[in-house]
């Protein structure tokens, strides 16, 4: 009788056995996001996509948003299958394109796939597409794209480190998550510096970002040669426009939050650029600029009491050159 159980119990193993090695062998049916239905529960599937979030990250857990042209399903990898991963430091990252198979969980208002192994997640990193900061709200979100813009704002908030970009008019946020990162560290940057930074495209708050992984992701570059405008083009037409100028200093004005700088050019026309004090304590010029000298300025165009100013940001927003 004990013979027959232990028979009985090693083909039921065996049987197992087989039926899983089976079922990893067979071919996977790939489906689409929006593929995804309640019936589908606990059926093993595969589905391609890109990364459109930096994934989440924790000692023997992974989650991370794979997207298709049709949606987005939820990926989590557990115990044994996160730990491998994190170990071999396979982590997708925003902008790779990946391939997963698993099982199907589905509630009414949430779908994810849980991966079944380390080898059935296969990353592929492409190489970024070059593009302006300004095509960045156009591109398709997960896509790996490179941009330049000069920094203008660094700052840490809930476990991410994130630069603000500027080119022109226009300005993105690029982001960067903090310890633990699955990837590195994040690089350091100085205020006013060109980058050129490579990542995938994500969305906060309906405004898009770029989402990058480590240092390796940003090299500093030099800063492109900009068009100067004209004293007589700034007019009510570019309020609310960044521009850079180039002229003779006029007048010096001080008043209670700073320095109103007159510029002037040879058919006198002036423009006023404002510098508030916590921007003017930072010039190297503060205490040698006088009337005569030449002011390189670049900034934001307002109306203040009827008037145009420019208003510079930062040190890097303005340049002197003595007469």
């Amino acid at each position: 009788m004990r013979l027959i159980k232990l028979l009985v119990l090693f083909l039921a193993i065996s049987s197992t056995s087989a039926l899983v090695l089976a079922s990893r062998l067979s071919a996977r049916p790939v489906i689409t996001a929006d593929a995804v239905q309640p019936a589908m529960n606990f059926a093993f599937v595969g589905l391609r996509g890109a990364i459109p979030a930096h994934p989440k990250v924790e000692e023997g857990y992974l989650s991370f948003r794979l997207r298709d042209e049709s949606g987005e399903v939820r990926v989590v990898a557990y115990r044994q299958v996160a730990s491998a991963l994190q170990r071999a430091r396979r982590i997708p990252a925003p902008g790779d394109r990946v391939y997963v198979e698993g099982t199907l969980r589905v509630r009414e208002d949430d779908a994810m796939l849980i991966l079944a192994a380390p080898e059935l997640l296969r990353i592929e990193r492409s190489s970024p597409r070059e593009t302006f900061l300004a095509e960045l709200p156009r591109a398709a979100l997960g896509e790996h794209v490179r941009v330049r813009g000069q920094v203008r704002r660094v700052r840490d908030v809930a476990g991410l480190r994130i630069f603000t970009l500027r080119d022109g008019d226009v300005a993105a946020d690029v982001v960067f998550p903090l310890r633990p990162a699955p990837w590195g560290e994040p690089p350091l940057v100085r205020l006013g510096e060109w980058i050129e930074v490579s990542g995938g495209v994500g969305e906060y708050r309906d405004a898009k970002q770029l989402l990058a992984r480590n240092a390796d992701d940003v090299k500093v570059v030099a800063p492109p040669r900009k068009a100067l405008f004209g004293l007589d083009d700034i007019t009510r037409e570019q309020v609310g426009r960044w521009v850079s100028v180039r002229a003779q200093v006029a007048e010096l004005r001080p008043f209670s939050a700073g320095m109103r700088i007159m510029l002037e050019d040879d058919a006198r026309h002036t423009l006023d650029v404002v510098v508030f004090d916590d921007l003017w304590v930072q010039l190297p010029f503060s205490q040698t600029l006088l009337i005569g000298d030449t002011l390189w300025a670049q900034g934001e165009v307002v109306v203040y009491r009827g008037r145009l100013e420019l208003l510079p940001e930062l040190p890097a927003d303005l340049g002197h050159e003595p007469s």
